[in-house]
């Protein structure tokens, strides 16, 4: 992994974790639907294992005392986790 205190770096990082997660998993769904037609992950699981995706990011940079980095990748992560709660669990 990249070794960068920036607040900015680490919201970058945490940007391409959560969008690279879920857009394997939104292939995973497609080939699925491909092959046995049927619809199995939904949008909330996809975005949800992608913000999951970014604790164990959070923990890697914590452990190696860059927290500037840490920080930006948790203000993705909150902002991540407020709009999956208002998405899905809001009107």
């Amino acid at each position: 992994m990249f070794r960068k205190d920036n607040f900015f770096f680490g919201f970058t990082v945490a940007l391409i974790v959560t969008l690279g997660v879920a857009g394997l998993l939104y292939l995973i769904k497609i080939l699925i639907h491909m092959k046995f037609k049927v619809f199995t992950i939904s949008e909330g699981t996809m975005i949800t294992t992608g913000l999951s995706a970014n604790l164990i990011v959070i923990n890697y940079y914590l452990n190696h005392k860059y927290n500037r980095t840490a920080k930006g990748i948790m203000v993705l992560f909150l902002l991540g986790a407020a709009y999956v709660v208002i998405r899905f669990f809001g009107n």
